[in-house]
């Protein structure tokens, strides 16, 4: 638990802008498609990828389906970094 605690703490630190709104908006919506997510980042549709690639990878959103019909969801690790990220 300590390890994951720290690794938590770690992702927290690494998230960028661009991440931290694409959590929020998928939190918000309930769910989240490619496309959402490159109004909000404002990125090449590579670098909105490789930022969701991130995310999926530290287990903060979970990707359901395969191509087009993709769709992101938060975790309730992603939702528990969303309630100390956004404090505004």
């Amino acid at each position: 638990e300590m390890m994951e605690r720290a690794t938590l703490t770690v992702a927290r630190a690494w998230l960028s802008d661009v991440q931290i709104r694409m959590l929020k908006v998928t939190q918000e919506k309930g769910s989240a498609k490619t496309a959402d997510y490159l109004q909000v980042s404002k990125l090449s549709r590579k670098g909105t990828y490789n930022a969701l690639v991130k995310l999926v990878e530290l287990g903060l959103l979970k990707r359901t389906g395969v191509g087009k019909g993709s769709y992101y969801t938060i975790t309730e690790q992603g939702l528990n970094h969303n309630s100390s990220s956004f404090q505004d």
